[in-house]
């Protein structure tokens, strides 16, 4: 599970959930995403999720709450 929150901490008792895996994925991480690395300006987030048939990149965009997968095969490197 992916949560934002405002970097002062002031929205931390109410985040906003991004992302959630569903529960039948394959993952390193069960039921969430890992080797997150934000852009330089913090407004997208890039992380592998798990899916039913294997991991994806993902990239998250933390002010419209959406994100798109891209395609991808292993080994599957970014930064």
């Amino acid at each position: 599970m992916l949560l934002s929150t405002m970097a002062d901490g002031s929205t931390a008792d109410r985040p906003d959930i991004l992302f959630q895996n569903q529960y039948d994925t394959i993952g390193v991480v069960e039921g969430g995403p890992h080797y997150s690395l934000w852009s330089p300006v913090s407004k997208k987030l890039a992380s592998v999720i798990g899916t039913p048939t294997g991991l994806v990149l993902a990239l998250f965009d933390t002010q419209d709450k959406s994100f798109l997968t891209l395609p991808g095969r292993a080994p599957m490197y970014f930064g």
